[in-house]
């Protein structure tokens, strides 16, 4: 008698189990189909403005700023990018020296101590 009653229980818990875990799984299915289908026609369509948004000034188009690249400037992008590149192919513990090296005595000493390292 004892063993009907919770056999009855068991299945009952685990029916309402498969149901809820089956939904949860449709539920998911059609948020994913959703977003795809709202990413595809979100390009298409027009972005929508809430009122928290600032609105942009009426100022016309402006020219985007240049910057003039100096010998100078130029020549420090491209020991920063070697000393970063340099950086990439060291140790957990090599890495470590070659950043306090540079932070004290700058980049050009710490892209030389991480070539050596190699």
């Amino acid at each position: 008698m004892i063993n009907t009653e919770i056999d009855t229980a068991v299945r009952d818990l685990v029916t309402r189990l498969v149901s809820l875990v089956e939904a949860n799984v449709v539920r998911r299915s059609q948020v994913a189909i959703a977003s795809v289908f709202a990413v595809a026609t979100a390009a298409s369509a027009p972005k929508p403005q809430y009122a928290s948004a600032p609105k942009p000034a009426a100022t016309g188009n402006k020219a985007r700023r240049t910057i003039t690249v100096t010998p100078k400037l130029l020549r420090a992008r491209k020991l920063q990018g070697r000393y970063m590149a340099a950086l990439r192919a060291l140790k957990v513990a090599d890495r470590a020296r070659v950043k306090k090296l540079a932070g004290e005595k700058g980049a050009a000493a710490g892209l030389k101590l991480a070539l050596s390292i190699k």
